[in-house]
């Protein structure tokens, strides 16, 4: 019997359907896997973030820190981190962020004596594969950072500011002047120098010392009042009446100052309103054109004896006053009782004119805190006008 091979048409078909199949195999099985491995290492993309200040050493401290950010895809779980050093790396496998999350991570970096140079990041997937993908090597920039301990974790707190950094400080405001605040090694502001600060308020100085915008009576720290046994026209009490008192009458007459209680030394024509008629009647008399306010308008109840001022405004001084004229060796009680004030006596002399008040305590600025009526106004402290609270 003669034997005969596979004829070469046969052979040729034969190959031909192999080919196909192992097509039909590579299509169908392989190159899915080599797509899907694919899919997973551009799905789970990771990368370190080199700004905003998070990825950085500080080798005073001895200790880096890492930013990273895994911007999309689930499969990665954890990840490794690579500290690149001179001639030495140290990988540490840490958890993943998590999709679309940023995570700062710390390394104690001690026993390198450096800080390292270089950073890269290696996902590891789900299934415990290492990808073949790492993020670009990034430099490491020293700078000072400021950690704390928090639930056995270093958390970085940002800086104030840069070493040596200079901002300015203060205000600009009436007699200030701003100040430079230099930044200290530690990121931290200090103190404001060379400016001019605030201080108390001088209340007849023309000036806005304690530079809240306010000058002078226009500050609540320099109350007026005419409380007391004041002269009219003697608003600020200092016992003359001169051009300030003219210029405190133009700031009440505006509104620009306002009086406590009485305003008996300012209403110079006691109509009970301050307008122009009380400016000008001032304005006369501290110009010299008038010596006196019209009858009747001081604040002075009677003559005071013997200090050289028509004090009731009558036209007679001291003297030539019938509130001074009296019987000579007649006495009678003069001064006040109010508050740490005594009485005194006066002697009415051979001329029959009444002496000087003798054995009386007179008043006295008003000392604040020591519970005492000390200018005899009736008021004690907090309740005087002289005491601004």
């Amino acid at each position: 019997m003669n034997s005969r091979g596979v004829s070469p048409i046969v052979a040729s078909v034969l190959i031909l359907l192999l080919s196909i199949a192992a097509v039909a195999v590579l299509w169908g099985g392989v190159i899915p896997m080599v797509n899907k491995a694919s899919d997973v290492s551009e799905s789970g993309r990771i990368e370190v973030l080199s700004s905003g200040g998070y990825t950085v050493c500080d080798s005073s401290q001895d200790v880096a820190s890492v930013q990273v950010k895994q911007t999309q895809g689930e499969e990665i779980s954890r990840m490794k981190i690579i500290l690149d050093f001179e001639g030495n790396s140290y990988s540490e496998e840490v958890d993943s962020p998590g999709s679309g999350n940023t995570k700062t991570y710390y390394f104690d970096v001690s026993s390198f004596g450096a800080c390292p140079e270089f950073v890269s990041v290696l996902p590891i997937y789900r299934r415990g594969a290492v990808s073949s993908y790492s993020s670009t090597r990034i430099p490491i920039p020293e700078k000072k950072i400021i950690i704390r301990p928090d639930s056995d974790k270093l958390i970085k707190i940002e800086p104030d500011c840069e070493p040596e950094e200079t901002r300015q400080c203060g205000k600009d405001v009436g007699e200030c002047e701003f100040g430079v605040q230099t930044c200290n090694s530690e990121g931290e502001w200090g103190a404001c120098t060379g400016g001019v600060e605030p201080e108390a308020e001088i209340c007849d100085n023309n000036k806005d010392d304690d530079c809240d915008g306010d000058t002078d009576y226009e500050d609540d720290d320099c109350p007026l009042s005419c409380t007391g046994n004041r002269r009219i026209g003697d608003i600020d009490g200092n016992g003359a009446i001169e051009s300030k008192d003219l210029d405190i009458l133009v700031g009440l007459v505006s509104g620009s100052y306002s009086l406590n209680g009485d305003d008996c030394c300012a209403d110079l024509n006691s109509d009970d309103v301050l307008n122009s008629l009380d400016l000008t009647l001032l304005s006369q008399f501290v110009s010299g054109g008038s010596s006196c306010f019209p009858a009747g308008y001081s604040c002075l109840i009677i003559e005071e004896c013997g200090n050289g001022n028509d004090d009731d405004c009558d036209g007679d001084v001291d003297g030539d006053d019938s509130d001074c004229m009296c019987v000579p060796e007649e006495t009678r009680v003069c001064g006040t009782g109010v508050g740490e004030c005594d009485e005194g006596v006066q002697t009415c002399d051979i001329l029959g004119v009444w002496g000087p008040c003798l054995g009386s305590t007179d008043p006295v600025p008003e000392i604040c805190g020591d519970g005492l009526d000390n200018d005899c106004d009736g008021y004690t402290d907090g309740d005087d006008a002289d005491c601004p609270v």
